[in-house]
């Protein structure tokens, strides 16, 4: 009799007939329903990620506490293989109560921390400084804005919005063989670059569409991309760190201009990576995975510095906040977080979604905070009054990405949907602007810079809109 790995028989489902003799499973529906009671069971076990942990129940389940090149993710791999062993042995009842022994007396929503690296302790420092002077500027700025007259700043955002209504597809280039997962601008708006499900990154010349070069180094989906703050421009013999990439094959990727091929790997996560984003400073990245952790990596030692759990299942988005010490997490669970990285805390919890969170972006004023969802809207969160300020029925199906463009008068909201479209919103109102409509198929990101927008999709093709 054949099985598969989550202790459904197959043999069993294929026999199984309705009152016509017709087969209910397919081999495809068995797998399925295995995959899920799988993942069931794994939730249920509650596997911890501090090593110290793992080991100590390795060594109490009389398992090897290591193995010989073995790190700390392979080796919680193998503490949960075995308990998922067991457990389709049934005895699940008794590695629960191992497992949880030490928190069964504790309240469900107590947060527990756990003491860190001397290394972390220092970032959290240099964090802290680097947002207080980033702060300090950026109050400055919207004090001189606040004596601008309100007609004056009505009649800015009128003309902006105007502006913005004339957008118009001005440019399509095919992008690759598979869909075109991710897309962002260069600082100065010269260059882009596009991740694929094809595994490549490529960067682009916005002028003419035109591919300047083709990086190499992932080999599954590419989900995440970020432009180093400290790439002003993209310059092809560099050989410090301007990209940042995520896939599919559980890797994070640093790239420079001079070679395509990556100049280092970050591994750890234990599952696919969706989301990476720089640190204001450029010092530090943030990575979110489906193995329900986001992690704070250090780029010049390329060593992980954090790793924080909060959510109950895999995280889509991360992004940092401008003045660089807030970080932001939305994930499969439908609940987004707001972590205060300089003490480690969690700060805010946004939890109006009912589906998914798949995008977020933060506006440039520091306190406001778009995420976007499988719910089909676009959700703008208030940190200063700690709730949510705003909800924008912004698509038809899947929001699959938002950000916020600093045009030259005013500040604009974008979105993409797998509706087809891209969309330009107005942040303070919520009302739309402009409906671009062009891609055939799920458009997958968006981006601006200026008045110039880039789109991409599951055509596989680039757009670049402009008035």
């Amino acid at each position: 009799m054949s099985t598969n790995s989550g202790g459904i028989h197959l043999q069993d489902l294929e026999t199984k007939q309705g009152p016509e003799g017709i087969t209910r499973f397919s081999k495809e529906q068995a797998a399925y329903y295995a995959e899920k009671e799988r993942e069931e069971r794994i939730r249920a076990l509650k596997v911890p990620y501090e090593d110290a942990r793992v080991r100590e129940l390795l060594r109490g389940f009389g398992e090897p506490v290591t193995y010989f090149a073995e790190d700390a993710g392979s080796r919680r791999e193998r503490l949960l293989n075995w308990m998922l062993e067991r457990s389709y042995e049934g005895q699940e009842d008794i590695l629960m109560a191992t497992v949880q022994g030490d928190e069964e007396d504790e309240d469900e929503d107590h947060e527990t921390y756990s003491e860190g690296s001397q290394e972390l302790l220092e970032a959290r420092r240099k964090i802290a400084l680097y947002s207080l002077e980033k702060a300090k500027l950026r109050l400055e700025k919207e004090r001189k804005e606040f004596e601008v007259p309100v007609p004056e700043k009505i009649l800015s955002a009128r003309s902006a919005a105007d502006h913005f209504r004339k957008v118009d597809a001005m440019g399509s280039q095919v992008g690759g063989e598979r869909p075109m997962s991710i897309i962002r601008f260069c600082q100065d708006g010269n260059k882009f670059a596009t991740g694929s499900w094809s595994g490549q990154v490529k960067v682009w010349d916005t002028k003419d569409l035109s591919q300047v070069r083709l990086y190499r180094g992932h080999t599954d989906k590419v989900s995440g991309l970020d432009w180093h703050p400290g790439c002003t421009a993209w310059d092809e013999t560099s050989e410090n760190v301007c990209l940042a990439t995520g896939a599919a094959d559980n890797s994070v990727c640093l790239w420079n201009g001079k070679q395509s091929t990556p100049i280092s790997r970050l591994d750890g996560h234990l599952a696919r990576v969706l989301r990476v984003a720089f640190h204001p400073s450029g010092n530090y990245l943030a990575s979110g995975s489906f193995d329900t952790t986001w992690r704070l990596w250090d780029v010049a030692t390329e060593t992980e510095l954090l790793m924080q759990e909060g959510h109950a299942e895999g995280i889509f988005s991360v992004a940092w906040q401008p003045d660089g010490s807030l970080l932001s997490s939305g994930g499969m669970d439908a609940i987004g977080r707001v972590w205060d990285v300089r003490s480690g805390k969690s700060v805010m919890v946004l939890d109006d979604h009912i589906r998914h969170i798949v995008s977020m972006d933060w506006a440039p004023n520091g306190y406001q905070l778009a995420t976007a969802s499988a719910d089909d809207t676009v959700k703008v969160w208030d940190l200063r009054k700690v709730s949510l300020s705003q909800s924008i029925p912004a698509h038809s199906s899947l929001v699959s990405d938002v950000r916020y463009v600093q045009s030259e008068n005013a500040v604009l909201l974008l979105s993409s949907g797998y509706d087809g479209c891209v969309k330009i919103w107005n942040p303070t109102t919520g009302a739309l602007v402009k409906n671009l409509v062009g891609h055939e198929e799920k458009v997958m990101s968006v981006d601006g810079h200026g008045d110039r927008l880039l789109s991409s999709g599951f055509d596989r093709t680039i757009k670049l809109w402009h008035p």
